[in-house]
């Protein structure tokens, strides 16, 4: 996706972290990556908004900026 949508490159980066946290979630005892602070939950939201108002941009780039 990154190749033919260069814009989202650094909003996919910042989601990454979400990977590992859903494979620990689903299968605890396979992994034992340490639960995430509030300041990274925090973090990776921020990153979730910023990745969705750009993909909506590029469904619908008349829409406007929030």
């Amino acid at each position: 996706m990154v190749p033919r949508f260069p814009g989202l490159a650094d909003t996919i980066d910042g989601l990454v972290p979400l990977t590992d946290w859903g494979h620990v979630f689903r299968y605890p005892d396979l992994g034992s990556e340490p639960v995430p602070s509030s300041e990274e939950l925090r973090g990776v939201l921020n990153d979730i908004q910023l990745f969705a108002e750009r993909v909506t941009r590029l469904i619908d780039p008349d829409l406007p900026h929030t």
